[in-house]
Order: C-alpha cells, then sequence, then structure tokens
C-alpha cells in the first residue's frame, strides 16, 4: 500500500475569507507574469504544491528506488483517471511517457492490463520491445521520424 502525504493544507486556512485568497492568488499571478513568461513555466499555483509518496511510511522520494518511484506516481496517475470516470461519467485521455524502463516485468505487466482497460490512452517509447508482443499487436503504433509521423511498420 502506497501512502501520499501533501504538505500543503487542503483549502484556506480558517479565519480567511475565500474570496481574500481567490484576490491574493490572482494578484500574485499577475505580479510572477514576467518571470513566468521568461522561464516558460507557471510558478505559482497548487500543481507547485510537494507531494510525498510512502511505502510503510517511509519516504519514496528519499529512499525508494526508481522502479517504487514511478509505480507510485502511476498509481496516482490510475486513481486519478477512475476518479475522472467516476466523477464525470467521461473516460479521460490517459497520457504516458517512457513509464516502462524503470518497471519490474510484473508491474510492466499490470499497466498494461490498465491500459487496456482505458478507452483512449497514449504511450511513448523509445523501446518498443518494453511492450508485450501480445500488447503490441492490438495497439496503433506510430513513430516519429524529423518530426514527422509515420505508422511503424
Amino acid at each position: 500500500q502506497i501512502g501520499l502525504a501533501l504538505e500543503e493544507p487542503a483549502g484556506p486556512p480558517e479565519g480567511i475569507d475565500i474570496e481574500d485568497l481567490v484576490t491574493a492568488f490572482r494578484a500574485r499571478l499577475r505580479e510572477r507574469r514576467p518571470e513566468e513568461i521568461a522561464r516558460g513555466m507557471t510558478l505559482t499555483g497548487p500543481h507547485r504544491d510537494e507531494m510525498r509518496f510512502l511505502a510503510d511510511e517511509v519516504d519514496l522520494g528519499t529512499f525508494g528506488s526508481r522502479g517504487q518511484q514511478r509505480t507510485a506516481v502511476l498509481a496516482l496517475k490510475l486513481a486519478q483517471l477512475a476518479w475522472m470516470r467516476e466523477t464525470t461519467g467521461e473516460a479521460p485521455v490517459l497520457l504516458l511517457d517512457e513509464v516502462m524502463a524503470e518497471l519490474d516485468p510484473q508491474r510492466r505487466q499490470f499497466l498494461l492490463d490498465q491500459v487496456e482497460r482505458a478507452d483512449q490512452a497514449f504511450l511513448t517509447t523509445t523501446d518498443p520491445e518494453m511492450f508485450d508482443p501480445t500488447f503490441r499487436s492490438k495497439a496503433a503504433i506510430y513513430r516519429v521520424e524529423n518530426g514527422i509521423l509515420h505508422p511503424a511498420p
């Protein structure tokens, strides 16, 4: 079982009006906009909160293997997928980039089983051999060469 520890509290602290929080957040966004444009990234917002993944109360970010870290993030991604489907009644598109390399064979197979249940999924890889031949036979596979998308032979 994987635990999740959030460093920031969910919701505004007690005694703070939500409208004041919204106003302050918007002001912060305006203030940081030039720096965000210069750096090409958003620097303010909830996506910047720190999350720690725990296994048996051990921080995987510090003490976990790359495979354990990847597994924790994938578990969160799959939970988000299920939550979105359940909450909205619509199936989101699953996007995964280079997920197979750091997983052991058992976790690879589990992930591919989950991907097959998704209504639509896009997976990228530099090594198609990481994917089970049965899975590959059911997938539409493309390659990008010099910025052009081609059906794989």
